[in-house]
């Protein structure tokens, strides 16, 4: 009822196959498998009594990092549960951690350059360089600062001069020597 795939890589397809057996005696009717949208599931639909059926599915980590659980719900004709949970649950971890993903600068007119700190995290066993970063926004500066050489740096996001009231925005880049996340 429970899988732990242990650790895997952010990005990666995890496939898991569910098996269980028809201790009833009855045929088992599976009717629908219930899950997010980052699984997919497919399952047998009917299992004899003393036989084997699966349930089958693919977890597409993308966008997840860090520790994950997720239910899958399946829909059947078992009596004393029509409604069984299958748990599916981990670690994902990404070659090079960017937290906070958005650097959000709260500026008011009595803190008008505040900053923010992203920490850039290098998971791979190797060391990695990281370049300058760029700004693609004249409005913001961006400084690198070693933290760890090779393992974690931290960026410091400002604005360069006092911005007018309103939104502004900027994509920060960096690149690395990582073949895995090269920018």
């Amino acid at each position: 009822m429970v899988h732990d795939f242990g650790k895997a890589r952010s990005g990666e397809v995890v496939k898991y196959t569910y098996v269980f057996t028809n201790a009833g005696d009855q045929v088992l009717e599976l009717t629908g498998v219930q899950a997010c949208g980052c699984i997919t599931a497919d399952w047998t639909r009917k299992v004899d009594p003393g036989m084997t059926g699966a349930v089958p599915i693919a977890f597409n980590s993308a966008n997840y990092g860090g520790q994950i659980a997720k239910a899958v719900t399946i829909t059947c004709n078992d009596r004393t549960n029509p409604r069984p949970v299958l748990q599916f649950k981990g670690t994902l971890w990404k070659p090079v951690d960017v937290n906070p993903q958005f650097a959000v600068l709260n500026l008011t007119a009595d803190a008008p350059l505040a900053s923010a700190t992203v920490q850039l995290t290098n998971n791979l066993p190797e060391p990695i360089t990281v370049s300058a970063p760029e700004s693609d926004n004249r409005a913001f500066t961006a400084e690198l600062k070693t933290i760890q050489p090779g393992k974690e740096y931290q960026v410091l996001i400002a604005p360069a001069s006092p911005l007018p009231p309103g939104n502004a925005r900027a994509q920060i880049t960096l690149k690395t020597s990582s073949t895995n996340t090269p920018v």
